[in-house]
């Protein structure tokens, strides 16, 4: 990491195989605005910078040039991050600052592996988290890959069951376009089959547009709309789901 030019994983020839796993690590808001500039600007995830320093932390190594190093003193005035190493192991938070998990690394999306967004998913870890229709289309992807279409609809339920109840909406939850938006999603990979999850959002951008003209191909508003739809699977009323 000595270079501000990093190597990325897909560019490593040797490195080794291992096997990530999800953690709920909660860091300084600042710090980690920096950090996750930092990553962008090194054109690597979040999580890989975080292995970077504590590998050569554990070398007794440096792991930033002085290029690097000014960089990091740059995104610290940006973000006012206004202390340093003699502040480690000494903070203490704000009274009555509630746990951010939206500003957890760990609900980093792009940081995510496939079993990671699973794994948070089913946990509740995203609970609190922004889950917008794209996470949706991600998770549904995941729980279709790893558990088919029969299965994958209670997951999705319960899930969404669960992050509306935080939220404070237990009402939210709508079968009809939950179950809807499954099928598509299993009939455009089924389509392509063995497409990672970059090249299926690349490749099926319609998926991620919301309001969902794709949605609307099959169903009116008014078959939406109606109460029986959001706490029953209703057939669509336009066209045949594929």
């Amino acid at each position: 990491m000595a270079q501000a030019a990093m190597q990325t994983p897909a560019q490593a020839p040797d490195g080794p195989v291992v096997e990530r796993v999800q953690t709920g690590v909660r860091l300084e808001k600042r710090m980690l605005k920096v950090l996750k500039g930092l990553a962008e600007y090194l054109d690597i995830t979040l999580g890989d910078l975080l292995e970077g320093v504590v590998l050569h932390a554990f070398a007794g190594r440096a792991p930033f040039s002085e290029g690097t190093r000014a960089r990091i003193r740059e995104l610290q005035g940006v973000y006012g991050m206004d202390y340093g190493v003699k502040a480690a192991h000494r903070m203490r938070e704000a009274a009555g600052e509630p746990p951010d998990p939206a500003e957890s690394p760990a609900l980093g999306w792009d940081d995510l592996s496939d079993a990671g967004v699973a794994h948070a998913f089913a946990s509740g870890a995203l609970v609190g988290a922004e889950f917008h229709h794209a996470h949706h289309v991600r998770v549904a992807w995941v729980l279709l890959r790893e558990h088919g279409p029969a299965e994958a609809l209670p997951l999705m339920r319960a899930g969404i069951h669960r992050i509306a109840q935080a939220h404070g909406h237990p009402g939210l939850y709508h079968e009809t376009i939950t179950a809807a938006y499954l099928h598509l999603i299993h009939a455009s990979a089924q389509a392509e089959p063995g497409l990672g999850w970059e090249l299926f959002r690349e490749r099926h951008p319609a998926l991620f547009q919301w309001p969902s003209a794709l949605l609307a191909e099959h169903y009116s508003p008014e078959r939406l709309n109606d109460p029986d739809a959001r706490a029953n699977f209703l057939l669509p009323d336009r066209a045949p789901l594929p």
